[in-house]
Formats: structure tokens, C-alpha cells, sequence
């Protein structure tokens, strides 16, 4: 599962690339940080190394839906210029 993640997210850091969107990759990456930590913090104490990889999955879950995000809103400034 998490390699699907891995390949998808990569995908969509290209497309912020190549839309010259640096501060998009950066918010992104600090919000998969934050993610990861609270969840490493929840739940390696309790499970360990399976934790570790539960926060792991978690963030880049978070960074799927986050380029996702990213490319939705810039559909929507596209759609807003052609319109005017």
C-alpha cells in the first residue's frame, strides 16, 4: 500500500514542479512532518516498529491527498483565468 503512496505522491511533487509552485512542495512536506511525528508519538510506544511504519504510511497518505489538494486548486485558478 505504501509504495502506491510513494509513487503517486512523486507524480504529483512533479506537477507542483513543473507548475514552479515551491512553497506548495514546502507546506506539503512540513504538514507530512507534523503528521508523522504525532503519529509516531501515538503509536510507537505502543506497537513499536509497526508504529514507525503506521507514521510513515500515514504521512505520505497526507502528502497523496495534499498534492491532491494542491492540484485541485490550481484546476480552479486555471478555470477563474479562462473564464475572465
Amino acid at each position: 500500500m505504501a509504495s502506491g503512496l510513494v509513487v503517486v505522491d512523486a507524480a504529483l511533487s512533479l506537477l507542483a514542479i513543473h507548475m514552479r509552485k515551491p512553497n506548495w512542495l514546502v507546506e506539503k512536506w512540513l504538514l507530512v512532518l507534523l503528521t508523522m511525528i504525532v503519529v509516531d508519538l501515538v503509536t510507537v510506544p505502543n506497537y513499536g516498529a509497526r508504529g514507525a511504519v503506521y507514521g510513515y504510511i500515514a504521512g505520505y497518505a497526507v502528502a497523496m491527498i495534499a498534492g491532491i489538494g494542491f492540484f485541485i486548486r490550481s484546476r480552479e485558478t486555471v478555470a477563474v483565468k479562462q473564464a475572465v
